[in-house]
């Protein structure tokens, strides 16, 4: 199966969640954070295949479980921000900004690792 196709949801949604992280950020376009959410939910499933691949061909474990466990907290935080520490929610938001970086370079790693598995470029 190839790597391809997750890793480029990786990389577009990643960009793109991003972008519009960081112009809910500065207080801006409030009303698009139904397409931030959906593009946050596609980047944790596309990070989850990416981990997936990584396990069933014989890759490291631990990459694997780091990132299911990026991809579960990122998503938990995203969800669940608003509540936290109104006087301080500024940090969640950078909680939340780390993970979903975390989560696009381990994203990368992984594609990285999967292009260079035997098993897979031979397919």
């Amino acid at each position: 199966m190839s790597i391809r196709i997750p890793s480029m949801l990786v990389r577009v949604s990643g960009v793109l969640v991003l972008i519009l992280g960081l112009i809910f950020w500065t207080g801006h376009l409030d009303n698009l954070q139904g397409i931030h959410i959906a593009l946050g939910i596609v980047l944790v499933l596309a990070l989850f295949w990416l981990a997936a691949l990584n396990y069933r061909n014989g890759g490291n474990i631990g990459l694997s479980v780091a990132a299911f466990a990026d991809g579960v907290a990122l998503y938990v935080v995203g969800q669940y921000q608003a509540g936290w520490l109104a006087n301080a929610h500024w940090l969640i938001q950078v909680i939340h900004l780390v993970l979903g970086l975390a989560a696009i370079g381990l994203g990368e790693v992984l594609g990285a690792r999967l292009n260079r598995m035997p098993a897979l470029a031979a397919r």
